[in-house]
């Protein structure tokens, strides 16, 4: 009997210790191994993570995004990308190029050089952008340590898209169409029509800090609006339809010159 407690405590001795934890975003709640998050086709959706290292050593993590599903037909390269708590990176990208150190009991990690904020906002932002192909797409997403990357937390994210016809308000006032390309490096086009003729109808471009960029009048009742984007460094922008002075939708730009 004792050498089977001898046994058991050895065997224990040398699992492997975890050091990162998820926690839901701006909240001391470790995450949970799955979350589904219903999408509408024109909005996409955002989603950040924190992560903490509950070690009492100090580690240097990577992040590590998964596409485990997508829906028949359809391709999650180019709406799929991800963010860490220093870079922001394209579609095609599946492990980040930050190796961001944390120390004991510290979340998220350093702050980036050019950052506006006092720490990381994020260990992990996690996008699905606008898309005509609806569906279920399942995304996992892993921290890990650098230097022993069995060492790792992950979650995963169900995304069930649909509303797949364009955006349009509850009571068929406008109607807007898939705003193209985006990414944008030059210029982009964007559908509209409104069925009543507002009084003043406008797109609004803003950066990330809610500085007002690029405003576009509207002054027919149905055409293209096209976005201008050469004056813009390169960067995520949103914007938005905005109706006698009401925003009523809005959506990500990005720009890659």
């Amino acid at each position: 009997m004792k050498k089977l407690i001898l046994l058991f405590l050895i065997s224990s001795a040398c699992l492997p210790a975890q050091s990162l934890q998820f926690l839901e975003h701006g909240t001391n709640t470790p995450a949970q191994a799955n979350y589904t998050r219903n999408v509408d086709d024109q909005m996409g959706d955002e989603f950040s993570m924190d992560v903490k290292n509950i070690s009492s050593a100090f580690i240097t993590y990577k992040i590590r995004r998964r596409i485990l599903s997508i829906p028949a037909g359809c391709s999650g390269a180019n709406i799929i990308r991800f963010c860490d708590a220093q870079s922001c990176y394209l579609y095609a990208t599946s492990l980040s190029q930050s190796n961001i150190s944390l120390d004991p009991g510290a979340l998220n990690g350093p702050i980036a050089i050019d950052s506006p904020y006092v720490r990381p906002p994020y260990a992990v932002k996690a996008d699905i952008e606008q898309t005509d192909c609806c569906g279920t797409y399942i995304v996992q997403y892993t921290a890990f340590n650098y230097s022993n990357p069995s060492d790792s937390a992950s979650f995963t994210i169900t995304y069930i898209v649909d509303n797949c016809t364009g955006i349009q308000s509850q009571n068929k006032a406008f109607e807007i169409g898939t705003l193209s390309p985006n990414p944008v490096s030059t210029a982009a086009t964007l559908n509209y029509n409104f069925y009543a003729r507002p009084q003043k109808a406008a797109i609004k471009v803003y950066n990330t800090m809610g500085a007002l960029v690029k405003e576009l009048k509207l002054e027919t009742q149905e055409g293209t609006a096209v976005i201008d984007v050469t004056g813009l460094p390169d960067g995520i922008y949103f914007y938005s339809l905005q109706l006698n002075d009401e925003i009523i939708a809005s959506k990500k730009i990005i720009v890659t010159h």
